[in-house]
């Protein structure tokens, strides 16, 4: 009975270890901290990332079935028809047999009836075709979508997929890192002793010093904190170059002389700039729409929510905001966590924004997480006029989800148009 219990309570411990194991499995970015570029991974792959990777530059698995999914449409769709068709010819053949050569009926009523139309194959083809679309539809959006970026971000996160042979060994390693605590202390610690001259039994340059004291270590990591302030620096100048390079095509003029222009991106996207004339000194202007952000929703519908989540210093601070549902209902709200920096460029006021991750707003169920930036809104001046300024605005964002580029150009181009016009009502209260 002992050796018996021990077998039992050994089978049991092993069961349960194994289960463990397979719930703790590590995430995507953490995949790539634990893992030594030299070793063999001790997990396998996920099924939707294998489904949803490209093998040697082939359709991805997921959306290979996709497209055998609308070949089946067409056939079964063909198939469908034919059979509606054969059925009819065989109820005709039958009913014109029985009564004119078995029943010998002289009636022409009977050829009427035979030939009427009968709806219940149209029916039934009509709703299987808006079944089977449908079905396509949510295939897409919910499984071919997410699985194929799912397995890109596990493939930029992983150092075991370089993009290519000469791209450095940790760089997908540090982008997939989000937090300075997710550094180990080796990549902190990182640095490549030099080398000692040749014949040199103690290591000695020939300056007379140790090459050990001539090592220097790197500088420490910044922190979070510092982290997010040089990433707001360098979005504010990203998106001031953009928002002065040429190029830019005009697509809609209003009759308050508001301007928006475009520029086209890599893979379809586009960017689009606002320029509009506002009757306020640019300072007043920037303090009331950079500082007074949580007010934003109170005189502007296209927004449901803003707050502040975190004070970094006077210049930089991270923003949660949900955007209303816009091309009336077509598409739905987005939540937006944005850092936020602003500064001057001679005597303009610059306030620019970049989509982060931070620990306190996740990802939610209720709506869709967008991404900004690099963007920005920037305030100048009018020359001889100190009570105007010329704001421009700069949307840069990729609103996530399956929505087709006809849909969402009209519609962003349609809320900058109205963000403009709720702000002109709100000064105009704001000054009475």
């Amino acid at each position: 009975m002992p050796a018996a219990d021990h077998e039992i309570r050994a089978a049991a411990e092993s069961l349960l270890n194994s289960s463990s194991s397979f719930h703790q499995r590590p995430s995507p970015t953490q995949l790539s901290h634990s893992m030594s570029i030299n070793t063999r991974p001790d997990y396998l792959l996920p099924a939707d990332l294998i489904t949803g990777s490209r093998q040697s530059g082939r359709m991805s698995v997921v959306r290979r079935f996709f497209c055998l999914l609308v070949t089946f449409d067409l056939l079964f769709t063909s198939l469908m028809w034919l059979i509606a068709l054969m059925m009819a010819a065989i109820s005709r053949f039958t009913v014109l047999l029985l009564f004119y050569g078995v029943l010998s009926i002289n009636h022409w009523c009977v050829i009427a009836w035979s030939i009427a139309s009968q709806p219940v194959f149209q029916v039934l083809l009509i709703l299987v075709s808006f079944i089977i679309s449908w079905g396509e539809v949510w295939f897409l959006d919910f499984k071919v979508l997410p699985q194929e970026q799912q397995a890109n971000d596990f493939l930029q996160a992983s150092p075991l997929y370089a993009e290519s042979e000469r791209a450095p060994l940790l760089g997908n390693y540090l982008q997939g890192l989000t937090r300075h605590e997710d550094y180990n202390e080796s990549v902190g610690n990182f640095y490549s002793p030099m080398d000692s001259p040749e014949g040199s039994d103690d290591e000695r340059d020939p300056s007379g010093h140790k090459g050990e004291e001539r090592i220097h270590q790197n500088k420490p990591l910044l922190s979070q904190e510092d982290q997010y302030r040089q990433d707001g620096i360098e979005a504010l100048e990203v998106s001031w170059q953009m928002l002065n390079s040429a190029d830019w095509k005009l697509e809609k003029l209003t009759r308050q002389g508001d301007t928006i222009h475009s520029k086209q991106l890599a893979k379809s996207r586009k960017i689009f700039k606002l320029t509009s004339p506002i009757d306020l000194p640019p300072k007043t202007l920037f303090a009331e729409m950079y500082h007074k952000i949580e007010n934003v929703p109170s005189w502007n519908p296209t927004l449901k929510e803003s707050r502040i989540i975190q004070v970094i210093d006077g210049h930089t601070d991270i923003s949660y905001q949900v955007a209303a549902e816009g091309a009336g209902g077509i598409v739905s709200s987005r939540d937006f966590v944005n850092l936020r920096c602003w500064g001057m460029k001679g005597d303009c006021y610059v306030a620019a924004g970049v989509s982060v991750l931070h620990p306190d707003v996740p990802p939610c169920t209720n709506y869709i997480r967008g991404e900004n930036g690099p963007t920005c809104w920037v305030f100048r001046p009018v020359a001889g006029h100190n009570d105007q300024c010329i704001v421009e605005w700069l949307l840069n964002t990729n609103l996530r989800g399956w929505i087709p580029q006809y849909v969402l150009d009209p519609a962003l181009m349609a809320a900058m148009i109205n963000y403009i016009v709720y702000l002109r009502k709100y000064l105009v209260r704001l000054q009475k």
